[in-house]
């Protein structure tokens, strides 16, 4: 077992999780045409990426990485085929989680993100 010591640098994590997350996104649209499959795991690693810099800001750690499973199989086997369907299903929660990694310096204390954090983490994306 080897011990890894690093330090956060949390305004290039945030800046280049945002970036990361809004590129997957766009991507997602720009291949719906061309290849359903892959724009739809884009889809799906956008929450990743972001919930993985959530958790990486609030624990220090990522102990997560099965992120979103539920979701990739959700997406992959729903037969509504319009990009419109599944903008609707998930605009909203992936606006909610870009806009927490963005104001985060804006809640002062780690406590208040956390609380913030596990309200948005525990709810259904429907």
């Amino acid at each position: 077992d080897m011990d890894f010591h690093y330090t956060l640098s949390q305004p290039p994590l945030l800046r280049a999780n945002i970036e990361d997350a809004s590129h997957t996104w766009n991507k997602t649209r720009r291949l719906w045409d061309t290849d359903r499959y892959k724009a739809k795991k884009n889809l799906v690693h956008t929450f990743r990426t972001l919930d993985y810099a959530i958790e990486l800001l609030t624990t220090n750690t990522i102990k997560d990485f099965s992120s979103h499973n539920d979701m990739i199989n959700d997406v992959l086997t729903n037969t509504n085929e319009t990009y419109d369907h599944y903008e609707k299903k998930y605009i909203d929660a992936m606006k909610a989680k870009m806009k927490l990694l963005k104001h985060y310096n804006d809640f002062g204390k780690k406590q208040k993100l956390t609380t913030l954090v596990h309200h948005l983490w525990h709810q259904d994306i429907d």
